[in-house]
């Protein structure tokens, strides 16, 4: 075997896995693709993976003029939920890592454990009590019964990676003196002012 076929090996290995990730991760946009320009009766007797009679302009009509077009509506709600939810988590998590990251105070470590502790915790075991819970506030069928869990989803990479990245005055630098100009000298603000 000569050194040119050797370094070739791995590299054929590592470019047919990627080739055949990447036809696993897009099979199931084709079967989108293709189960939409079929009928409902197409859908289920023909191929599932290749086109049968083209259908994809009356289905789209039938989606939207469904139930007097309450897609649209649908649709417009998800919007409104999924922005809502994520500019409050997004308050709260940039408010939290600031005062986690920028201030010390007694029974900071605790908190920031049973912060990272909670992700231990799984979702579905806080259902049944946040129900409950929104049942006694009076907030069970209204949008905040959809909002209000959405403010305080725990995403893994969320609060640490808030806590991480939020600014310290400790990992603040002073600039190098090479780069104050001659005529003032060096400064002895931080970087970070």
């Amino acid at each position: 075997m000569t050194e040119k076929t050797r370094r070739r090996s791995p590299r054929i290995l590592v470019l047919t896995g990627l080739a055949l990730f990447t036809l696993y991760s897009l099979a199931p946009m084709w079967f989108l693709l293709v189960s939409a320009t079929k009928s409902q009766h197409d859908l289920y007797n023909t191929n599932g993976l290749w086109f049968a009679r083209f259908r994809l302009w009356q289905n789209l009509e039938q989606l939207f003029t469904y139930d007097g077009g309450i897609f649209l509506r649908w649709m417009g709600n998800s919007l409104f939920y999924g922005l809502a939810s994520t500019t409050g988590m997004t308050a709260i998590c940039v408010a939290c890592g600031y005062g986690l990251a920028m201030y010390r105070f007694r029974g900071r470590g605790v908190l920031m454990a049973c912060i990272i502790g909670s992700f231990l915790v799984p979702g579905a075991l806080l259902t049944i009590p946040s129900f409950v819970l929104f049942t006694h506030l009076g907030l069970v069928d209204t949008p905040w019964a959809v909002i209000l869990p959405g403010f305080f989803a725990r995403s893994r990479s969320t609060w640490p990676r808030c806590t991480r990245r939020a600014p310290s005055r400790r990992s603040c630098s002073r600039p190098p003196a090479s780069t104050a100009p001659a005529s003032t000298g060096s400064s002895s603000r931080s970087a970070c002012g």
